[in-house]
């Protein structure tokens, strides 16, 4: 065994961790997209999602973080309002600033 290992990054969390706490400060498992189902929802492919979380245009949270892959979920909410709206997938990264500030917002 190697004496030089240094342990494992915690992984990163982002504001939808806050966003979608519940009262109890749990995370509820079906509250996330895979970057596949998200892509089906939004009609785009997984590539597009996954450069477009990278940059930060889309709300997401780090589960896992490699040296190799980083594992990432996005929010079932902003999926389905994003596709209610009726928008082009062109408007996405402006729909997802606008839902960033409304759903971060203190509340009043």
């Amino acid at each position: 065994m190697s004496s030089h290992a240094s342990p494992p990054a915690a992984p990163a969390r982002s504001f939808i961790s806050r966003a979608f706490a519940s009262d109890s400060g749990k995370i509820v498992e079906g509250d996330f997209l895979t970057a596949a189902q998200f892509a089906r929802r939004l009609g785009v492919s997984r590539e597009t999602v996954r450069r477009l979380a990278i940059t930060g245009a889309l709300p997401h949270t780090i589960v896992c973080q490699g040296t190799r892959k980083t594992t990432r979920r996005y929010p079932r909410r902003f999926a389905e309002e994003f596709a209610a709206s009726g928008l082009e997938v062109a408007d996405l990264a402006a729909f997802a600033a606008a839902w960033r500030a409304r759903v971060t917002a203190p509340a009043r």
